[in-house]
């Protein structure tokens, strides 16, 4: 959201003070462009939602693609101050086995990591039993955790973040049509041809269209949620989602 908007709203577990935030700060602080942006590039992913002959397009690749040249074309970050993604990183880090802490930051280090475990260890499993549900397959609590664990095991060799399932990339993920375990594959294999030579192609990548396209994904997995298709399927798939959903907010705030 504050992509699209041009600014940051406060960090606050409390939806109603956010809300309040935002609109006391949209006049003063709010870029028109990138909220005029914003909302074309919703627009835009919307229509390909919706019209039978460009649904199975891939809709956010082909609005990043025009959002890009129009950016370069009409210089619109020097110009019109948008917020571009400016230069990307390069390359992949070499393996490395990582640094053991020192004794004094063990305490403070391993209740930072059973926090950050549950939470995303929960928040993995909650959007996956919304779309287990939605797509009619069953969710393996501990095959998940081992992948989990495997998967931060690997990263850590690599200085990568902590590893989990999230509810945006998850939606955006879905959203693009991904079905099985082999577009998690498909999209490694880019990411990491795309960090070998490509990055330059994305410095003119405008950040608002990045929030548009999150914003269409996660409203797609809330009308699901909502509109109680899951619960219409298994009573026991909605329980287990709400357990996880509430615990992931209990451990937040």
């Amino acid at each position: 959201m504050k992509h699209v908007l041009g600014f940051s709203p406060i960090h606050s577990n409390n939806l109603a003070l956010i809300m309040v935030d935002v609109l006391i700060r949209l006049r003063s602080e709010a870029h028109g462009p990138s909220i005029m942006m914003g909302i074309t590039a919703i627009c835009l992913l919307s229509f390909f939602k919706k019209h039978p002959k460009l649904k199975k397009l891939p809709s956010a690749m082909i609005v990043v693609i025009l959002a890009i040249f129009a950016s370069w074309a009409l210089d619109l970050g020097a110009k019109y101050n948008f917020k571009i993604s400016g230069t990307v990183p390069a390359g992949v880090p070499a393996p490395m086995i990582p640094k053991m802490p020192r004794h004094e930051q063990l305490g403070p280090l391993l209740t930072l990591v059973v926090v950050l475990t549950l939470i995303g260890y929960m928040e993995s499993m909650a959007v996956s039993l919304i779309y287990a549900g939605k797509n009619g397959y069953d969710v393996n609590a501990d095959q998940e955790l081992i992948a989990l664990g495997t998967a931060n095991i690997v990263g850590s060799l690599f200085q990568c973040m902590p590893t989990a399932g999230g509810f945006g990339r998850t939606a955006v993920n879905a959203n693009a049509g991904s079905c099985t375990q082999l577009a998690g594959i498909i999209s490694g294999c880019l990411m990491i041809i795309v960090l070998w030579g490509f990055t330059p192609l994305f410095y003119h990548l405008p950040k608002p269209v990045l929030g548009a396209v999150v914003i269409v994904a996660v409203i797609g997995m809330c009308k699901y949620v909502f509109g109680m298709r899951v619960c219409g399927k298994s009573t026991s798939t909605c329980s287990q989602v709400c357990v996880y959903v509430c615990a992931c907010i209990y451990v937040y705030i």
